[in-house]
């Protein structure tokens, strides 16, 4: 979501970042030291909405279907290049 639509959902009181990043964080950091895998499925896995391109970093592995070039790109850097669609 974009920062001007969250901060339009946001009361003055609410935390900064939603306790459900907060608590899906907790559980990639906990489960990596525990060598425990996590399982995320998104239609858009932003950096903006895991929490940061350290969160991203938790995950090993990276499925892609029907992405984009540039999603591809993004995600996938070290593979090969896209198939063209």
């Amino acid at each position: 979501m974009a920062g001007a639509e969250t901060q339009r959902l946001r009361d003055p009181g609410d935390p900064k970042v939603s306790p459900a990043v907060d608590a899906l964080n907790e559980i990639l950091y906990m489960g990596r030291r525990l060598r425990m895998h996590v399982l995320l499925v998104a239609e858009s896995a932003t950096v903006c909405a895991l929490g940061g391109p350290e969160v991203r970093e938790q995950f090993t592995t990276v499925i892609l279907a029907r992405a984009s070039t540039g999603m591809w790109r993004r995600l996938a850097p070290i593979a090969h290049a896209a198939a063209s669609s």
